[in-house]
């Protein structure tokens, strides 16, 4: 390419205060993604506090996971195979959570909060197996579809 094309595709793109006239207001309803008034610039609605869905639960299970997690190895039982264990006994935990349990617990394993037992528990495990656990919890809803009938 030619340095004036160059020049030319750079002074075509607009300039960051150009862009910045979005106006962000808290409210304390619904939350809605966006609304214009009759202003130029849009506004953005945010809630004041995150979504029921959003905020962590204590469930039934959440208990049996702490324990699972917990566990400590059988006596004679390599480290290795103690860690496999607990990994397929979570995994048998993780399969009886509906759907909407299974996201809840993938966003508070994603997104720890340092007062959170099952996450404090959760973060000592090593990352493959996090990463597997997981993307177990992410699949429930295909899961859900699956056992349905749907493909």
């Amino acid at each position: 390419m030619k340095d004036g094309s160059l020049r030319l595709f750079a002074e075509e793109a607009p300039r960051a205060s150009e862009r910045s006239n979005i106006q962000i207001v808290r409210a304390a309803a619904e939350p809605r993604v966006l609304v214009q008034d009759l202003e130029p610039s849009p506004t953005i609605v945010v809630p004041e506090q995150p979504p029921a869905a959003l905020t962590p639960k204590h469930f039934a299970p959440e208990r049996d996971i702490i324990e699972e997690l917990d566990a400590p190895a059988v006596p004679g039982e390599l480290a290795a195979d103690a860690f496999r264990r607990k990994e397929h006994a979570l995994v048998a935990l993780f399969a009886t959570l509906t759907v909407e349990q299974a996201r809840l617990l993938h966003r508070r394993l994603s997104v720890p909060e340092p007062s959170d037992p099952i996450a404090q528990r959760f973060a000592r495990l090593v990352v493959a197996r996090r990463t597997r656990l997981l993307a177990f919890l992410a699949d429930a809803g295909r899961r859900a579809l699956l056992a349905r009938g749907h493909r």
